[in-house]
């Protein structure tokens, strides 16, 4: 135990004591410690009591339960409002960058890549020209696809002549002959199979020359021309068309359209019967006649 100065009066005073005895002033030890006050001893007993304030006394015991118990949600409340502060924070932070960047969320999305600045400038410069929707290459290995289709012979005659008129559609020479040629044996389809066969006469096709003489030899779909007859069947022959051939020389045997040549129509037929084509069956029984 130690003296200390009462601040007040400035007497001695035990720092024992929670008062100055001398004016009645509170006093504090210097050290901070906990204060213990002696009490005056009780009734009957020679003994004092000294109480330690650090101490809850004894009718403090739920009071102090009720502090401890209070503790811990206190300190779980700061903590999330720490945890929402550090949160707004980083928000704050983030909104900071993006505003220094000057790129807003998604917009990097809508950059142009590199490169692209050359197409956009050539579509604005194309713009209002329509390009067509295959190039005519691109055509034609479509046509011959549906041309090498149509040669199947295990399909159905009207499956082929689909995939002929197909490929004729998109250019195949070839399949115009052989489209046209099936029409001139439909009644009905005379009429359309004589442009069909004309142009692809005109662009070279002999077997079409020859199917287009026959239409007019016979008067199908076209005024009866024996003239033109002879004269596009003379030309399917000398272009390669056996076909062409076989009809040419049935001309030159009875003069139907042109010179009469009997001699040169059995030649026609004999070297078609030799070669065994696809008409050199007809063309020998010719030679029987």
């Amino acid at each position: 135990m130690g003296v200390i100065q009462c601040p007040d009066c400035k007497g001695k005073v035990s720092d024992a004591l929670s008062a100055c005895p001398h004016c009645g002033a509170p006093v504090q030890s210097t050290e901070g410690s906990p204060r213990r006050v002696r009490t005056p001893a009780m009734a009957g007993t020679d003994q004092s009591t000294e109480v330690d304030h650090a101490t809850p006394l004894a009718s403090e015991p739920e009071q102090a339960g009720d502090r401890k118990a209070a503790g811990p949600p206190l300190l779980a409340g700061r903590k999330r409002v720490v945890a929402i502060g550090s949160a707004v924070a980083v928000c704050a932070l983030v909104i900071v960058m993006i505003a220094l960047s000057g790129d807003e969320p998604g917009a990097e999305a809508e950059k142009t890549e590199p490169g692209k600045e050359t197409e956009l400038a050539g579509d604005t410069a194309s713009a209002g020209e329509v390009e067509p929707a295959q190039s005519e290459a691109d055509k034609l290995e479509q046509a011959a696809r549906l041309y090498k289709i149509a040669n199947d012979s295990t399909l159905d005659d009207a499956t082929r002549t689909t995939y002929f008129k197909q490929a004729c559609e998109l250019g195949h020479l070839q399949a115009c002959a052989v489209y046209g040629a099936r029409l001139t044996e439909l009644e009905e389809k005379h009429v359309e199979a004589k442009p069909i066969l004309e142009d692809a006469c005109n662009r070279g096709s002999a077997d079409a020359c020859a199917r287009l003489g026959r239409l007019y030899g016979k008067g199908r779909g076209v005024e009866r021309d024996d003239s033109k007859a002879y004269q596009l069947q003379e030309k399917a022959c000398n272009d390669g068309s056996d076909y062409g051939c076989f009809l040419f020389a049935g001309r030159l045997k009875k003069g139907k359209g042109g010179p009469k040549n009997k001699a040169m129509a059995r030649r026609h037929y004999k070297r078609l019967c030799d070669e065994g084509g696809p008409v050199a069956n007809l063309a020998c029984m010719m030679l029987r006649l």
